[in-house]
């Protein structure tokens, strides 16, 4: 379950947007996502 902690945004970035945020925070993800990897929309529950 990602929470705040869990994401950072950097730039310039191609993912999801920082004010999309809220869309994305107590969501499951479908695969193990390493340290800098990029969260895809794909990625989510």
């Amino acid at each position: 379950i990602l929470q705040k902690l869990d994401i950072d945004f950097k730039r310039p970035g191609t993912g999801i947007r920082p004010d999309e945020i809220k869309y994305i925070l107590g969501r499951k993800v479908n695969k193990d996502i390493d340290e800098d990897e990029l969260i895809k929309w794909g990625d989510l529950v």
